[in-house]
């Protein structure tokens, strides 16, 4: 076994192992190779174990045991997750049974506006926007207020049919990776939701989440109510204070005065008193030290043509 390895003092130069199908030497190769001695392994045997101290889930990562599975189980269902339908068995995995939920419009008055996780292994963070049953749908429409749309006997077939594929969906899959294998049973209750795109800061260090606008359907015994694995990331807070959004050691680039535009890293952070003889207070209550890295505002031609 070759074992290789970056040296940042080797220059040598490597040569080509068959320049006939355009392999060039490699010159200043800044690596090296060594025969690497395999330590002895007898009686060691891998063990597929998670290692003691490993938290499930974790945040930013997927989990499939985030959802309450009753069963799981080989069997054919046509999955397709390729492309094609695969001819074999695959596992399946049984949500558990759900008991009789209310009508959608007695339950838009506790989750419109609220937040849940979607998109199962992920489970990315979304905002449900509106709700549907087989008889109506009921959409949140301006601060508090709610839009009830009625369905007539043909969107109520319709509504059917959507998701009877729905469910065909998640159990055989799309043609894409990672899809079908989960059979979700019957469905109640569908939620439209907005899924949140990232976070909005502002001047003042105060975090905001932002959602999308392109809405997406999923069944409501898909989304889980409340976070698995909280990402801090994603956390919201109010505005902060001066010291702590310019804390020591902060990048920080400069915006007036004579260094304007130059990049620079917090040294401190330092309140201006007040000047009792005076007749307002100072223009500034904060002064903020940094060290500034100066560059020319024009490098040199040389340097320029090197660097490039």
């Amino acid at each position: 076994m070759l074992l290789f390895t970056h040296d940042p003092i080797n220059n040598d130069t490597v040569a080509s192992c068959d320049k006939n199908i355009g392999l060039k030497d490699i010159t200043v190769c800044k690596s090296k190779v060594q025969i690497f001695q395999e330590p002895n392994r007898v009686g060691v045997s891998f063990k597929p174990e998670v290692v003691p101290g490993t938290r499930i889930p974790f945040p930013g990562f997927p989990s499939m045991n985030v959802l309450p599975f009753a069963n799981v189980e080989l069997k054919g269902v046509d999955l397709n997750c390729f492309g094609t339908i695969s001819k074999y068995q695959a596992t399946v995995l049984t949500l558990q049974k759900l008991p009789q939920l209310p009508s959608a419009e007695i339950l838009s008055k506790k989750v419109l506006g609220a937040h849940v996780f979607v998109n199962w292994p992920m489970m990315h963070e979304a905002k449900i926007v509106a709700v549907s049953d087989s008889n109506c749908e009921v959409r949140a429409q301006g601060k508090d207020g709610t839009f009830v749309t009625n369905w007539s006997p043909e969107k109520q077939n319709r509504w059917h049919e959507e998701s009877e594929a729905m469910k065909l969906q998640y159990l055989s899959g799309t043609g894409l990776v990672g899809s079908g294998g989960v059979d979700i049973g019957d469905i109640q209750i569908r939620l439209k939701v907005v899924v949140l795109q990232g976070m909005k800061k502002k001047g003042d260090g105060s975090r905001r989440k932002v959602f999308g606008n392109t809405e997406a359907e999923v069944p409501l015994h898909m989304c889980l109510w409340k976070d698995p694995a909280p990402d801090p990331r994603f956390k919201e807070n109010g505005p902060m204070s001066v010291a702590d959004l310019y804390a020591p050691n902060t990048d920080v680039i400069l915006t007036l005065g004579k260094y304007k535009g130059c990049k620079g890293v917090v040294s401190g952070v330092y309140e201006v008193p007040e000047d009792p003889t005076a007749n307002s207070p100072p223009k500034d209550k904060y002064l903020i030290n940094t060290k500034v890295e100066v560059v020319p505002a024009e490098p040199p031609f040389g340097l320029a043509i090197v660097r490039r």
